[in-house]
């Protein structure tokens, strides 16, 4: 854009001309539009849903060719159950990822059952992703053995995905909680380590019999609603608290 002007003849210090000053005008103008427009792209892409996207591109782009990816997908065995957000299976096994779309600090340790996740808006305890792959693990590779599918690898991943900036994370020495930038070294890594399953298309095709649906993560326009409803009903219920604080009286 910056061609359309012309610096060389511009005295910045005297805008003396007519013609200086539009010039000026129109590139302090054209940067604040395309400023803003950058704000706009960014808040709307700060959402469970966006988020989820943004890594299951970079698992695809990363994983080996034989790879399958899945997103937003739920695990059913027996009586135990997990929501992936993010789903990997391949050569070195299957990963499990959970994917915050917002949270600029994460407190916790990867044994515990809860993390606490923070932002400028935020404050929340979550379930650690970590410690629920942990619990379905060993559901899982019996389930595998069941079709003679042994020894495969189960981890889970919890990927900080906000895209104000990176977290900083306090949970404990895990190589498996990180932020999205870091998903290029966690594949390296990944692709060094023991290979657990010889066709990942059969673990694959055994693992979809147990999938069910699940909804798809909220995106920005349905955050915002659900924001509105919570206010307009802690509202109601303040209302109704004074009402009957005034009948009681």
């Amino acid at each position: 854009m910056f061609l359309l002007f012309n610096f060389d003849n511009m005295q910045w210090w005297k805008l003396n001309t007519p013609e200086q000053w539009l010039e000026f005008l129109l590139i302090a103008g054209t940067s604040f539009l395309v400023l803003f427009a950058y704000y706009c792209i960014m808040v709307r892409s700060r959402s469970e849903a966006a988020a989820v996207d943004r890594v299951n591109r970079r698992f695809k782009s990363r994983s080996e060719k034989e790879a399958r990816v899945y997103k937003n997908v739920g695990i059913r065995i027996g009586d135990k159950e997990i929501v992936v957000d993010n789903l990997v299976v391949d050569t070195h096994g299957v990963l499990m990822a959970h994917t915050f779309g917002r949270g600029l600090a994460a407190y916790g340790e990867p044994k515990d059952e809860f993390w606490r996740i923070k932002d400028q808006e935020t404050n929340e305890l979550v379930s650690n992703p970590l410690f629920e792959v942990d619990q379905i693990i060993h559901t899982v590779q019996t389930a595998l053995a069941s079709h003679d599918l042994y020894g495969a690898n189960i981890e889970g991943a919890a990927i900080f995905a906000d895209n104000f900036n990176e977290p900083t994370l306090f949970v404990g020495r895990s190589a498996n909680a990180f932020g999205i930038k870091h998903i290029k070294k966690f594949f390296e890594q990944r692709g060094q380590s023991k290979i657990t399953i010889k066709t990942p298309d059969k673990v694959a095709d055994v693992l979809e019999t147990y999938f069910f649906e699940v909804p798809p993560k909220e995106n920005y326009k349905q955050r915002k609603a659900r924001l509105k409803q919570e206010k307009r009903e802690e509202r109601a219920a303040e209302k109704a608290a004074k009402a009957e604080r005034k009948q009681q009286a």
